[in-house]
């Protein structure tokens, strides 16, 4: 099927349950058939699905959808993937027509998730005192790969790669350019942590769920006094 789909075929999935032969059933078949869903939405569920951890979901379905021809069921799928996984996933661009396409809903994801983590650890470059507060931040509220490498290299003075030194540097220059200060950077790790207490609650059991919100309101309070 993904050799269909490199050449640029419409391959869709219908998915039975197990033990389930269209010839048994084939009226439920032809029902199941009208909502077919396209090949690469149904693989990046799957491989979400399966993946032992995000980080292994998002190597996974990167590698998928980054070697697959632009098309409406690769923007399906890569919405998907962006929805579960919490995080963006940069893909080349194909060709300026898919640059095109899927420019505005990349600015969109990343000024609401990515930008946030960016001016944080901006602020914490600009302001080393702020390192510990970090640190309280565990490397998963970093949905983005290279912002916990450098989370890891700010809190543990883990060795960065060329990647993350050129990170390092643009950050310095985002933290003065935008006039990040201290008390700035500060909410911006508070509002971080804002982002992964709803994120937990969505899924959270009835005791965890109180318990979040008491913690929620006390950052909340946190940031509304840094005001």
């Amino acid at each position: 099927m993904e050799l269909s789909v490199a050449r640029g075929f419409d391959v869709r999935v219908v998915a039975l349950p197990p033990g389930i032969d269209p010839a048994d059933d084939p009226t439920g078949f032809e029902a199941r058939l009208a909502r077919a869903e396209p090949y690469l939405v149904y693989r990046t569920r799957i491989e979400i699905d399966r993946a032992e951890d995000r980080q292994q979901a998002f190597e996974r379905v990167h590698a998928l959808l980054d070697q697959a021809p632009e098309s409406p069921g690769k923007q399906e799928a890569w919405r998907l993937a962006n929805d579960r996984l919490d995080m963006t996933i940069q893909l080349r661009a194909a060709g300026p027509s898919s640059a095109r396409a899927s420019a505005p809903t990349s600015r969109r994801v990343l000024d609401a998730a990515v930008r946030l983590e960016r001016n944080a650890l901006a602020g914490v470059v600009a302001h080393d005192n702020l390192v510990p507060l970090l640190a309280e931040l565990p490397p998963e509220h970093f949905h983005e790969p290279l912002h916990r490498a450098l989370r890891a290299h700010l809190v543990e003075s883990a060795q960065l790669d060329e990647d993350g030194v050129g990170l390092l540097a643009e950050l310095a220059a985002t933290a003065s350019v935008e006039g990040i200060d201290e008390d700035t950077a500060t909410e911006l790790l508070l509002r971080l942590r804002i982002r992964e207490l709803q994120r937990e609650l969505q899924h959270a059991d009835l005791e965890r769920t109180k318990e979040l919100q008491e913690t929620l309101l006390k950052v909340r309070e946190a940031v509304a006094a840094l005001s």
